[in-house]
Parts: structure tokens; sequence; C-alpha cells
């Protein structure tokens, strides 16, 4: 959670974990363009995941297209930082396995995330 004044606060206990991560003209212009910063976002089912992805997409319809895809808040964010690389970076990026096995795991997972972004679109 994001005051205000731009200081980070764990929502669950109240404290102060970061002062002054953004300053106060961000927050409200985000404010302004119906940024919640209240939300916790830990404990957003499925289906309000999909329509924050639809939201940024742009997308008018919103539906989910593997209902046996497990989209865990960190798979969102991933999609949310891919969603914001492809646009506003024009230049094209490759995503290929490399030898180590975790890595190649990991590889593995971004590109199903590409994939569920794809198909959402």
């Amino acid at each position: 959670m994001v005051t205000k004044n731009g200081d980070l606060v764990d929502p669950a206990q109240g404290a102060v974990l970061e002062q002054a991560i953004m300053k106060p003209q961000l927050y409200t212009g985000l404010k302004q363009n119906r940024v919640n910063f209240d939300e916790d976002y830990r404990h957003w089912r499925k289906d309000q995941m999909i329509t924050k992805i639809a939201s940024v997409m742009g997308l008018k319809f919103v539906y989910d297209p593997d209902e046996t895809y497990v989209l865990t808040t960190d798979n969102l964010i991933k999609m949310l930082a891919i969603q914001m690389r492809f646009r506003l970076v024009s230049v094209a990026f490759w995503l290929g396995g490399v030898v180590n096995c975790e890595l190649h795991t990991l590889g593995n997972a971004l590109l199903a995330i590409c994939i569920y972004i794809c198909n959402v679109m």
C-alpha cells in the first residue's frame, strides 16, 4: 500500500516499509487514472486478476482463455511487466531456453505466461 505522501506501507501491520518511494505528483496522477493503492492484490480471485490484466491491455471483453491455468499474484505481476515491456519498448525480445535446468524451468514458465497473455488478447 502506498500513502498519498508516497510512503510504502505494509497493509497487514500498517508499518512504513520505505519512505518517499514516489513523488506526491505521481501518486495523484495514478489515483486520477483509477489506480487503487488500498487494494490488497494478494487476495484477488482469478477473475479479478484477469479483469486487471484486460484493463491494462485495454480489452473490453474479458474471459479466461485457459481455465486449467493457475494464475497466481506472482504470475499476474510478471504478465503486467511483460505487457508494459511490449508497450514501452519497440525492440523485439526473445524468450529462449537455457542449459541450466532451473533457469530452463523459469524460461518455460515465462513462455507459458506469454502464451496466456496472447490468448487473453
